[in-house]
């Protein structure tokens, strides 16, 4: 008797390519909010607008979208973002040419339109961003002649970028694609392998349109469900065990590689070479892949290859169009390499750029501490203040300040907040 499929399953068992985070949290200098810190709402960031419109979307249709979802999202409300997004199409999309019968969409559809409404994307990404992650507009552009929102993803994980592509359908503004930095592809591609089981299952015609790794990724479902299930359950090991059991055109999939890098992360701080090692085969293989440049940066800090590490975020950097978070991650590897100074100019663009996103004001004062800069910590509590909305209830309780308090420009800020002694 065959193995039944279920295509709600099958579709969100590759929602876990979808946040892929690089660079952690620790990437950031190391200051955090005081457990008495006032509200961390950030107000709305300023767009970047690309000036050459084409026709449909308009930058004001995009610019609505973009907050809608950002509330949404901010809201931790699955429905509205949901709402926001053509599901429809994006299965219409991830299917085609996949020989599945038509007289078996509507129970596709079904499966697929419940699966995301109840545990899908959306519902995932809310989760990963947990209580203190943000998911911000960074720019309306275009790509290919679509209209295009930017949006950055950051937690106590790391970052992502999911770049969503804009269509007006029946007077509302929905997304009907979305790119994933750090998986390199659009959701429709992702969404598509969920569905080749279930094409093999519904046609005798599925393996017509099928590549070699898509053959292979049929064969093997099995294990490469049980591997995405290890890696959920934080069993790393067993995961790449289960890797290493593939054939090797499905070990060379840029999507099981990129498995196994999540696998060889988890298992940083006790073997470091399983994650350099996951890295050095994905550069080999995928020499080109954007994904890679930001996804490398905490094995090039393990090898101490600095220069490396500031040229790979420099490509994906160009490849995203620019982000003020990723001078973040710049001032995070200038510190390392022992570049104080260019560090907290990397930390002040930062600010610059995205001066009410608390990250980029948390890394200024970080780095002011530990370089006794003080005028850096002066100015980054002044911008969570203005900015961000963030305010420490009791500086003085906080040891890491101790030397910026005895400070002139702490004993003014004291005096600003009402602390003389």
């Amino acid at each position: 008797m065959p193995r039944t499929v279920n295509a709600g399953t099958n579709a969100l068992a590759c929602f876990a390519l979808l946040f892929h985070t690089g660079c952690g949290a620790d990437s950031a200098a190391p200051v955090t909010a005081a457990p008495g810190a006032g509200a961390t709402a950030e107000a709305t960031p300023k767009r970047r607008v690309a000036s050459n419109a084409e026709p449909g979307v308009s930058v004001e249709q995009a610019e609505q979208f973009a907050a809608a979802l950002g509330s949404a999202i901010e809201r931790r409300d699955p429905a509205a973002a949901n709402r926001l997004i053509n599901w429809g199409v994006i299965l219409d999309r991830s299917v085609s040419g996949l020989s599945i019968p038509k007289k078996e969409m509507p129970n596709v559809r079904s499966g697929f339109m419940s699966s995301v409404g109840s545990q899908g994307l959306i519902v995932q990404l809310i989760q990963s961003l947990g209580e203190g992650g943000s998911y911000r507009l960074v720019r309306i552009h275009q790509r290919d002649g679509k209209r295009r929102a930017l949006f950055r993803m950051v937690s106590q994980a790391g970052a992502n970028y999911h770049d969503y592509e804009l269509e007006n359908t029946a007077g509302q503004t929905r997304a009907v694609n979305l790119y994933v930095y750090l998986s390199g592809e659009d959701i429709t591609q992702t969404f598509r392998r969920s569905f080749i089981p279930l094409s093999q299952q519904l046609s005798r015609n599925f393996l017509q349109n099928l590549t070699l790794g898509e053959t292979a990724f049929v064969k093997h479902i099995d294990d490469v469900l049980k591997m995405q299930q290890q890696l959920g359950a934080g069993a790393f090991q067993q995961s790449l065990a289960t890797y290493r059991s593939l054939p090797k055109e499905l070990q060379e999939d840029k999507n099981m590689l990129l498995l196994r890098y999540q696998a060889a992360n988890g298992l940083v701080g006790q073997d470091p070479s399983e994650l350099l090692a996951a890295t050095k085969e994905f550069k080999r293989l995928y020499p080109d892949d954007a994904c890679i440049d930001f996804l490398q940066l905490d094995s090039l800090l393990i090898n101490e290859e600095y220069d490396e590490a500031l040229a790979a975020l420099g490509r994906f950097e160009k490849s995203v169009g620019g982000d003020a978070y990723l001078e973040v991650l710049r001032a995070n590897v200038l510190l390392s390499k022992g570049d104080g100074a260019e560090a907290v100019l990397a930390a002040r663009r930062a600010v610059e750029g995205a001066p009410d996103l608390s990250d980029t004001q948390y890394t200024l004062i970080g780095l002011g501490i530990q370089l006794d800069d003080y005028q850096a910590v002066y100015d980054g509590l002044s911008g969570l203040e203005q900015d961000c909305l963030v305010a420490y209830e009791n500086l003085r309780a906080e040891t890491q300040f101790a030397g910026f308090l005895k400070s002139e420009l702490g004993k003014k800020w004291l005096s600003e907040h009402g602390m003389d002694e």
